[in-house]
């Protein structure tokens, strides 16, 4: 639904993909490892650039947290996290980090993050596709009581990465919107 909605945004110039913007989202992981509506919120003081661009951001964090796929930090007690997003003249950054109760802790968090971009790596060894790019821009560390996973993709890369993507997304639509011939 989330490429669905900006692909059309993107398909009719409604917003455009290369405007600069900074959201930030104070949230909690459920134990499904989705964020908690009732509980995760924007931090508007944060939030900075293109307004059209700041909901596409806050809509692609929310898709995110509803996927699912904040289960491996779960998976390693992380409960409460503040998500970053941002893209400058640069490059397209999202930080992920979160406040433990020790350095120790923190530390422990970060080399199980790093053990979870290792086995992703192994998985996706072909350097080509999106996933290892995303695999390749990540980094997990320890900095005090804080863990921080920072992706982190030069923008042309990131932003043919999504154009390709939202064009996939188009045909795809396209495809299930024609009649199926073969049916009569």
């Amino acid at each position: 639904d989330f490429a669905d909605d900006v692909a059309t945004k993107w398909d009719s110039k409604e917003v455009d993909l290369n405007q600069p913007f900074e959201v930030v989202l104070n949230g909690v992981i459920t134990k499904d490892g989705k964020l908690d509506p009732d509980k995760s919120r924007f931090d508007l003081s944060k939030q900075k650039g293109d307004q059209k661009m700041i909901d596409v951001a806050k809509a692609a964090i929310e898709a995110v947290g509803d996927s699912g796929f904040l289960t491996f930090l779960r998976s390693l007690d992380v409960e409460k996290v503040s998500v970053t997003l941002i893209q400058d003249d640069k490059q397209l950054t999202a930080v992920v980090s979160s406040s433990q109760k020790t350095p120790e802790l923190a530390n422990s968090i970060s080399s199980g993050i790093n053990f979870y971009i290792a086995g992703g790596k192994i998985k996706y060894s072909d350097p080509t596709t999106d996933e290892r790019k995303l695999l390749d821009g990540a980094k997990s560390t320890a900095e005090g009581k804080n863990f921080v996973l920072k992706f982190a993709m030069p923008k042309p890369i990131a932003q043919e990465m999504i154009t390709r993507r939202l064009k996939e997304a188009q045909a795809k639509k396209q495809q299930q919107q024609q009649p199926n011939s073969t049916s009569l």
